[in-house]
């Protein structure tokens, strides 16, 4: 149970509020009946105020009490938290926090939340029925004074009292029930009690006071609790000290999830038995104190696997409510200096909709303190009022040390002990250190009879003659208005007899349980709130105001889920169908929440995100209410292992070997989040190579597989990995192979050499071939495989029937320094050529033997240019890839020509041009060109430096089909010779978009400008490619254009040239990196 608490006698004496103000304790409402009308003179307060004792939600249309145009008692104008006079139209709505028992929190630190929106700009709220605490920005409030002295408060409020507020507008077009709670600077909820209401009707007008929060004064006892994870409730058997980090948040702490251990340290008695410990005391946070007597202090516990945060993780709760199997609770009695076990039950959230797990605490509880004073005639003597001439001590009221009580009046004790062993005290008196006392009636483990509760060691009757009764919460809060619904009201004074009346309507079923709970049936009754009263049989009567909200809700319907299966990892967008779908509504995946629930405006469909899986196989789906009707669809979602999300052969596809011989080992690049990344095989990741016939499905049982091994990272960042596999004795003939990937060794995805799509084709399978051995001259491999444009790469070619004299030809050109080494083996220096692809022929013995494809031309460099900002001689003309054949479109900014290579550790560019230093030179990579992932340059956001900004401008267009960006390198214009510009000035570097539209990765390279040109180093393994020949090819593209400083505009010139002639790209450059 929360408590709803009194508001502060400062709020109540300002305006008429929403909520009951009195002088009873923190724990309880006890309203006035004497509600004052719009014509009252000055009311009939006797506590000073002006008559206004907040117990009824009415506003009049110039903001005063209906009398003489002001609205407080202190020459003021009232709460003129809205600078001046309240809008035509408006309701100024001021809302208050009293922190001024504990003084712990600060101007800003308190929010006012709510089913609300607000507008910062102009102060006011419009009405909004979802209001999660990170939906949007909140009022803050403050302790500053009003708004008239310099401050943020209302009027008539005092500067640094330890009471907080703030005032908004709301301009009411129909009745509306505003709901309001208090967030933390945290964003975490802080609110006491049942949501506050406030109704606000059309024509209202001028100021009131909604309501708020009083935070009770800390008290002097800790508390411990417990949770033994061997004891757990059935549904949660998974959870184990091995696979899960325990948490708790409750009302203690401000709802701040907590890691509880048991290490038997901080309260936690014996190390590694499975029972995880919370002390509060180790706990604190800045707004935390010490609990007190009758605190009741709701909590909740959450399992979150072990590379979890608690925000992901699952509450102990089942289907809806908390459970308490397992959970234990004490509390420190600091007068006996004990641990007292305490009782955990469940008790209703602030919604009223589930009920939390909670803590009564026990101990005696002050009737008044200085906050809370006794009635007229009474004195606060040891935090019990009594009347002003009661006898100045008895045997429960201890005089003052050195002296005893003597017929009601304290004299001078006798020097010597009042009671020994040799003195022992009169009947009903025990001797404790020397003084006599009376003998307790009752303890914990001695209780008082039903009917008695045991306070102070006596037994005293559970209803003080006279007392109201008071009602601090409805469970639930909501209920069809054909009534019907069963509900449990609790508070305080209930009678053996009382009656329930919901509106004007008496409630049927009523029985009183105990003297703080009630039963009863609620009637039909009309759309809307109504007051909850309770009637004892001697008349007085305690009310909740808009306790209870009469709704046409229906009790949901669930027909059908969709889709009906999704990945064990959670995050599958499901829709659900049905009916009666409330705003509010939650989902529940077997005992698993769903989050990003949406409800449809008919009530007809939901969508939600699924959550984590406790394990393959189907569930139950339910979708609870904010009334807590439900519905369920058993078995509606079957949770599957999930797919790897990425796997891809590497080159070579296609192998030819003759019979006798193995082909080499074949080689497959994998990635799955949270699973490759990082060094090492993924764990998990099972990983084998198949063989099958030509042209056939690698399902078919024709295929063999054989398990692979983990040879490495690979990819950008090393975030994949590297698996091999090596062929079995295969008879000739022709055959494909693929990888199979799979997280559970039954769910598999098959990988082709096509990188685009994750469904397997037919035709992008690697193929080898097992050959007879053929007639004459042939060729059977040829390493390495790829060489420079430049020529001068030594080949080894292996084959049959070679013979001295035999000549080698690429593409036709004759190759120089053939060696015939033996029969089955030539060597041979490659000559200059273009790049791509070439057939390699041998002729030998006026036979000619050809291999298609059989070696590639790449860029490779034979030395490295110097990176000086000059673009001269070390850059070979054979490495130039672009001109610019467009006419210069801004003046002082022209592209020439682009030049690129590679080595074994760096891509190199070379750029001649110039910029002026406004501008900005940026070249767009895509590491994995025809894929079409990464970004688009016109899809980027992220704006951290001078450099972020251009890159991210959105100018330029790109119309490639498959491209798409994963780095970004550029510069701002520079003339001097040799300056080195890195990442860390922000005018300068390299970008990798790995990170998302909204966060760029800054990454280490070489920008160097010169006269007339810049030069970029960039090492392969930041771009996630393997040292040369380690790893797969890879084609890369860019393209180079120049913007101005805020990536707004492009000019027309490009490397390569844009064919419109305008700076749009339609045209890219193509490298192969080996």
């Amino acid at each position: 149970m929360r408590l709803l608490l009194p508001l502060s006698p400062l709020f109540c004496a300002l305006s008429l509020s929403a909520i009951g103000c009195g002088t009873d304790d923190a724990a309880s409402v006890e309203p006035s009946t004497d509600v004052p009308s719009a014509t009252d003179d000055a009311g009939d307060a006797s506590d000073g105020v002006d008559g206004f004792d907040g117990t009824a939600d009415v506003v009049t249309p110039d903001g005063s009490d209906g009398s003489d145009g002001s609205d407080a008692t202190d020459g003021t104008d009232g709460l003129d938290g809205v600078d001046g006079d309240v809008p035509e139209g408006f309701v100024a709505i001021a809302f208050y926090a009293d922190d001024s028992r504990n003084r712990s929190y600060l101007d800003g630190q308190i929010q006012f939340t709510g089913s609300f929106a607000w507008d910062k700009a102009k102060n006011e709220i419009t009405y909004a029925s979802s209001w999660l605490p990170n939906e949007r920005e909140w009022p803050k409030l403050y302790d500053d004074g009003p708004i008239s002295e310099g401050g943020h408060e209302a009027g008539g409020q005092t500067k640094g009292d330890g009471i907080f507020s703030t005032e908004v507008l709301f301009a009411p077009t129909e009745e509306t029930v505003l709901e309001f709670g208090a967030l933390n600077e945290f964003g975490n909820w802080i609110w006491i009690g049942p949501n506050g209401q406030l109704t606000v009707k059309p024509g209202d007008g001028g100021r009131v006071v909604a309501g708020g929060v009083t935070f009770p004064k800390f008290g002097d006892r800790d508390l411990r609790v417990a949770i033994d994870l061997a004891a757990l409730d059935s549904n949660f058997a998974s959870i184990t000290a091995e696979t899960h980090s325990v948490y708790i948040k409750g009302t203690m702490n401000s709802w701040t999830a907590v890691q509880i251990l048991d290490n038997g340290k901080q309260g936690d008695e014996t190390e590694g038995d499975g029972i995880f410990t919370y002390l509060h005391s180790s706990k604190l946070g800045p707004h935390d104190g010490l609990v007190f007597p009758g605190q009741h202090v709701q909590f909740v516990f959450v399992f979150a696997f072990k590379e979890s945060e608690p925000a992901d993780g699952q509450e102990y709760k089942f289907p809806v409510d908390a459970l308490t199997a397992g959970v234990t609770a004490a509390t420190w009695d600091p007068t006996s200096e004990t641990w007292v076990p305490e009782p955990v039950i469940l008790e209703p959230d602030s919604y009223g909709n589930v009920k939390n797990t909670s803590v009564v605490i026990s101990g005696p509880i002050a009737e008044c303190d200085e906050f809370t004073p006794c009635p007229l005639g009474e004195t606060c003597d040891a935090g019990t009022c009594v009347p002003d001439d009661a006898p100045e001590c008895s045997p429960l009221k201890q005089c003052p040390a050195g002296e005893v009580c003597d017929g009601g009046t304290c004299v001078p004790e006798d020097t010597g002990p009042e009671c020994s062993a040799e003195k022992p005290c009169q009947d009903g008196y025990i001797c404790l250190v020397g003084s006599c006392v009376e003998k307790p009636e009752c303890s914990a483990e001695e209780p008082c009879d039903d009917g008695f509760l045991c306070q102070s060691g006596k037994c005293i009757v559970d209803i003080p003659a006279g007392k109201t009764p008071s009602v601090s919460l409805i469970d639930p809060a909501k209920g069809p208005a054909s009534g019907g619904t069963p509900v449990v009201i609790s508070g305080a004074n209930f009678a053996t007899g009382a009656t329930v009346r919901f509106g004007t309507v008496d409630a049927t079923n009523v029985a009183v349980k105990t003297t703080g709970t009630l039963t009863a049936t609620v009637p039909p009754g009309n759309l809307g709130p109504v007051t909850v009263t309770v009637k004892n049989p001697d008349g007085k009567e305690g009310n909740y105001p808009n306790g209870f909200t009469y709704t046409s809700f229906a009790a949901p319907t669930l027909t059908k889920v969709a889709p009906t299966s999704g990945k064990l990892e959670g995050g599958d967008a499901v829709t659900l169908t049905g009916t009666g779908f409330q705003p509010g509504a939650t989902v529940r995946f077997g005992l698993a929440s769903a989050s990003q629930v949406s409800v449809g405006s008919d009530g007809t469909s939901l969508s939600c995100t699924s959550p984590v899986g406790e394990g393959k196989g189907p569930v139950d789906v339910t979708v609870i209410n904010p009334d807590k009707q439900q519905a369920t669809l058993v078995g509606g979602f079957e949770y599957q292992a999930g797919l790897v999300q990425f796997a891809v052969l590497v080159a070579p596809f296609d192998l030819s070997v003759p019979v006798g011989s193995t082909p080499d080992a074949a080689r497959v690049q994998i990635y799955h989040p949270g699973v490759t990344p990082g060094q090492g095989a993924g764990t998990g990741l099972y990983v084998e190579l198949g063989v099958g016939p030509e042209n056939s499905e690698p399902a078919a049982a024709s295929w063999t597989w054989k398990s692979a091994t983990y040879v490495g990272q690979a990819g950008l960042s090393d975030n994949d990995d590297l698996w091999e596999g090596a062929f079995p004795t295969l008879t000739p003939g022709a055959y494909d192979f693929a990888f199979r990937c799979s997280l559970d060794g039954e769910t598999w995805v098959y990988a082709d050499r096509d990188s685009t799509t994750m469904t397997y084709a037919i035709s992008a399978a690697g193929t080898v071939t097992i050959a007879e051995p053929p007639e004459g001259i042939a060729i059977f491999g040829i390493s390495p495989s790829f060489g420079s444009v430049l020529g001068g790469t030594t080949i080894t070619i292996t084959g049959q029937d070679f013979v001295d004299g035999a000549t080698v030809a690429l593409n036709g050109a004759a190759a120089t320094d053939v060696d015939v080494v033996s029969a089955t083996e030539i060597t041979a220096k490659v000559p200059a050529a273009s790049a791509g692809p070439v057939t390699v022929s041998v002729t030998s013995g006026g036979a000619t033997a050809s291999r298609t494809e059989g070696f590639r031309y790449t860029y490779l460099l034979s030395g490295a240019p110097a990176i000086d900002g000059v673009i001269g001689a070390d850059w070979p003309p054979a490495m130039k890839l672009a001109d610019d054949t467009a006419e210069a479109g801004w003046d002082n900014n022209d592209l020439d020509v682009l030049y690129a290579g590679f080595d074994d550790e760096y891509l190199y560019i070379g750029i001649a041009g110039t910029v002026e230093a406004a501008n900005v030179l940026a070249l767009y990579l895509d590491t994995d060109f025809g894929s079409g992932t990464g970004f688009k340059p016109e899809a980027l956001s992220d704006n951290a430096g001078a450099l972020d900004n251009a890159l991210a401008g959105g100018a330029i267009k790109v119309f490639v089909p498959g491209f798409g960006a994963e780095f970004a390198a550029g510069a701002f214009g520079g003339t001097g010779q040799g300056i080195a510009m890195l990442d860390g000035t922000g005018m300068a570097g390299l970008r990798g978009f790995g990170g998302g539209a909204g966060d760029f990765w800054w990454l280490n390279a070489d920008i160097v400008w010169g006269m007339g040109g810049v030069e970029l180093r960039i090492a392969r393994d930041t771009l996630g490619i393997a040292p040369g020949g380690n790893g797969p090819g890879h084609e890369l593209a860019f393209f180079v254009r120049i913007v101005n400083q805020d990536g707004e505009y492009s000019s027309p010139e490009g490397l390569p040239s844009s064919a419109n002639g305008d700076g749009s790209v339609d045209t890219i450059v193509r490298l192969w990196v080996d």
